[in-house]
């Protein structure tokens, strides 16, 4: 029988565990400091950035924005995150994807820190997914996890359905699920609708929207 799980209800608790923890290391002269980097004005990107600041704000997290014209050259990017990987008082470092033609996201992600690599797309983390060893693991799959857990779901082998079109999420989203010893999710990259996940099933099945 399939049950609905109630993501919001899921993140309010972890958010309000989080706000516990951030607490615990601001007595012990820690405030968690995040770094956003956005080039241009993709009206999508704006809101998903605006959201992460607001959850930062919410749990007590220090972030931090910085935005590039659209025509930047990548060099002043890549300046900065040099720069923000040896800053103390930044624990994480988020550049806002997709970025302008004239970047090389692959350069990009590289230049990111390992440790501080919130999306989890350094070389570092995505091989940490299948041999161990990860930092920080890419969100959306350990998103899933999360919420399996919550519900006492059994992370069994069987198939379960997610669909995102993003390339870097079908790369990353698969060897996680199976690292973890959860569902394996399959990733078409041809439709970018958000699917579903289901109860443990044999088959993904698409829902309509």
């Amino acid at each position: 029988m399939a049950k609905i799980i109630d993501g919001v209800a899921v993140a309010a608790k972890i958010r309000t565990e989080l706000k516990r923890r951030v607490a615990v290391l601001g007595h012990r002269g820690i405030m968690p400091g995040l770094a956003v980097i956005m080039v241009g004005t993709d009206p999508a990107s704006a809101v998903y950035v605006r959201n992460k600041m607001r959850a930062c704000e919410e749990v007590g997290i220090r972030s931090l924005r910085f935005d590039f014209p659209q025509q930047v050259m990548p060099k002043e990017v890549l300046a900065l995150i040099e720069d923000l990987n040896h800053r103390s008082d930044i624990h994480g470092i988020l550049v806002q994807l997709p970025l302008p033609p004239q970047f090389k996201i692959s350069e990009v992600l590289k230049t990111i820190s390992a440790d501080k690599d919130v999306d989890g797309f350094h070389l570092y983390n995505v091989g940490g997914l299948v041999v161990g060893g990860t930092v920080f693991p890419p969100c959306t799959p350990y998103g899933v996890v999360k919420l399996l857990e919550y519900e006492r779901i059994p992370r069994g082998r069987e198939e379960c359905g997610r669909r995102r079109r993003q390339q870097h999420r079908g790369k990353t989203d698969g060897p996680h699920a199976d690292a973890e010893g959860c569902h394996r999710l399959h990733l078409p990259c041809e439709d970018s609708r958000p699917g579903a996940v289901h109860n443990p099933c044999r088959r993904p099945r698409r829902r309509g929207w």
